[in-house]
C-alpha cells in the first residue's frame, strides 16, 4: 500500500501538483517512516512549492536512513531546482 502513495505522489509532482505529492508522501511516510524514498520523494516535492527549508530536511532524513541514495538523491534535486529556475 505504501508504494501506491509513492507512485501517486511522483505522479502528482510531473504534474506539477505537489501539494498533492505532499499529501501522498505524508502518508506514505506515516505508514512506513523508514522508508528513505518516500522522504526524498518529498522533499522534492518541497522543492518545487519552494520551501528550500522543509526540502533539506526531508533530505537528511533520506539519507540518515539510506545513505547509498546519495547520488540518485542529488540528481533528482538538481532536476527540481532546475525546474524552479524556469518558472522564476
Amino acid at each position: 500500500m505504501v508504494w501506491a502513495y509513492i507512485g501517486r505522489g511522483d505522479v502528482w509532482v510531473q504534474k506539477d501538483e505537489p501539494d498533492r505529492a505532499i499529501s501522498d508522501f505524508d502518508r506514505a511516510i506515516q505508514l512506513d517512516p523508514k522508508l528513505a524514498i518516500a522522504y526524498g520523494d518529498r522533499g522534492i516535492a518541497h522543492l518545487y512549492k519552494g520551501r528550500e527549508v522543509a526540502a533539506q530536511s526531508d533530505f537528511d532524513s533520506c539519507l540518515a536512513l539510506d545513505p547509498a541514495l546519495k547520488n540518485e538523491l542529488q540528481t533528482l534535486i538538481q532536476i527540481a531546482r532546475a525546474y524552479l529556475a524556469s518558472r522564476r
